[in-house]
Order: C-alpha cells, then structure tokens, then sequence
C-alpha cells in the first residue's frame, strides 16, 4: 500500500488543494508499509503543493527563536508597498541580516518549533513539533483526533529528495554552490525548476537547525530566482510587521531585519496586504530553536472512522 491508495481509500482530497503541512512522502510510506491502513495519523504535517496530490517530503514549520533586532533599512510599519526597494533587494537584505545571527546546531538533539495553520474558512490550529536529531520526534496538532502524530527522526524536503539533520549541515554555503546542489536534487519535482528552488528556500528556512550561514546563502539564492515580485510592506497573521515577496501563488512574509521567514500562504486568492487572513492556506511561524527532548506521548490506535479526519488534517 503507498499513499496514493490510502488516500483514495479512507478520504476525500479535492482536487489542486494548496500545499500543506505533514511529513515526507518517503517516510510516510515507510510507515504505512509497516503500520498498516490503521496507522494514517502517523503522517508528518508539512505541504500539499498545488496541481500536485500530496507531494509530501518531510515536517517543516516555523522561525522565530531568532529575535535579534539588526536596525531596519526598511520602513515596515505602514501597509503601502515598499516601492523603493526590489524583491532581490528585500531578500539580500533578509540574507545579510540572517547570516549576522548566532547559532549553529550541528549537534541539537532536537529542533523544537511552534506554527499555527489556516486553511479556507476553517478555524487555524496550532501545532507544536520536535524534531529528532537521531531519535523519533513527536507533533502535537489540535487538528488531529488523537492530538499528536508520532516523527521519525529528521527528514528536511528539498525537491525531489529528503535531507537528514546531518545532509543539512553538508550542504555548501557559497550561495552559488547551494544553487547548484539544490537545483541537481529538484528531479523534475515541481511545475518548474525555478518555482520548485523558491519552494525548497522555504522548506529549508522554516523547520530546520539550517545554521545562519546557510539561511543567509537560502535567501541569497532566492534573490537570483527568476519571476520573483515584490508585494510590500505587510502585517502577518500574529501581529508583526514584515515584507511579502512572491512567485506565482507562493508567498513568503519575511523579516528583512532579521532574516526570518514569518508566514507563507498560497492558493489562487493570495491574499491583500491588509488583509492576510484571505488565503486558501497559510501557515504562521511563531517559534524555533534546540531543545535537549521531546514530551513523551502513548500511541493509541485509531477507530477506522477516525483516518477520515486524520486524512482531513493533513491537505
């Protein structure tokens, strides 16, 4: 059984529903294979990516233990555009600040994130993940019946393959040779290599140890992105001022003065700068950082009128 027959079994996806939320595809047919049918919960939230039927890779979420204030160079507190400034120049600024914060986790044992996600008119839920180094993680979800979805330990989605924790501490830092080794792993992933590149910057900035140097290599790449405008200066969905750069209908609200990805959304409504709770999916990124464990949590298998729902959580 893979995921294509689980879903058509046991729950109805619409059709182009935007990315959302829950692990990687690999793993999540590992655990079915091993777990059964029963064992549906057990997906990682992280994306469903739009015009394509759950292409999961792996958890991804949120950015914001990062709260080292760089003196702006833009003006965020208003709704109009930034006019004086480009795309290009909102993300080499994000990627110079980004690159000036501490850290560097080579060795965490876990990457601890909270986010809260929105989809159509439905209420947004919250979700808390930790992310395991070399052991098992846990997500806890008040979107998910049993309220929390059992991790393997750390797979980060980069097109068409999954990074371990220690495959992303690899990865070159010269925004140049990141390009290029990220572009070579894209295998036809996406509607293009251009538009899939602009995905992966986000999954690798939201829930991931990526150290500052390599968040600061992301977003320089980003900037080369061909296709990429500039929205403008805009309020996220947890109050805080930022800057919305898109491409098609993906769109990122950063933090230029320090690099963090605040909230993405995407959907054929992309939502106004004042209003930025009119998206077909968003997701908010409120906290990350290390921590030393994870809660420990009892598996109780679901009713099989449960994997219903379960499904539902994860689109």
């Amino acid at each position: 059984m893979n995921l294509d027959t689980l879903l058509r079994d046991s729950a109805a996806v619409p059709d182009a529903a935007p990315r959302v939320l829950i692990s990687g595809r690999t793993t999540l047919d590992a655990a079915i294979t091993a777990a059964g049918a029963q064992r549906v919960a057990a997906i990682r939230v992280i994306r469903q990516r739009r015009r394509r039927r759950l292409s999961v890779t792996a958890l991804v979420a949120a950015a914001a233990a990062f709260a080292f204030v760089i003196a702006p160079t833009l003006s965020l507190g208003g709704k109009a555009p930034v006019s004086a400034a480009s795309a290009a120049q909102v993300m080499r600024q994000a990627a110079a600040a980004a690159g000036a914060q501490p850290g560097g986790w080579p060795d965490a044992a876990y990457w601890h994130s909270v986010s809260t996600y929105h989809q159509g008119s439905e209420p947004a839920h919250q979700r808390e993940a930790w992310i395991g180094h070399t052991a098992p993680g846990v997500l806890t979800d008040d979107g998910v019946d049993t309220g929390f979805i059992p991790l393997d330990e750390a797979v980060f989605p980069a097109g068409g393959r999954g990074l371990s924790w220690d495959e992303l501490y690899a990865l070159p830092t010269d925004s140049v040779a990141l390009e290029s080794n990220l572009r070579a792993g894209i295998g036809g992933v996406g509607n293009s290599d251009d538009a899939e590149l602009f995905v992966i910057v986000g999954d690798l900035l939201r829930e991931s140890p990526a150290s500052p140097a390599l968040r600061q290599a992301l977003w320089e790449v980003a900037a080369r992105i061909p296709g990429v405008t500039l929205v403008g200066a805009v309020t996220d969905s947890a109050g805080r001022a930022g800057v919305a750069v898109e491409r098609g209908d993906q769109r990122y609200v950063l933090d230029p003065n320090d690099g963090r990805l605040l909230e993405e959304s995407s959907g054929s409504s992309a939502p106004a700068p004042e209003a930025p709770g009119g998206t077909a999916w968003r997701a908010t990124y409120l906290e990350q950082g290390p921590a030393n464990s994870a809660p420990a949590t009892t598996w109780v298998e679901p009713a099989k009128d449960s994997m219903a729902s379960a499904a539902k959580a994860v689109n």
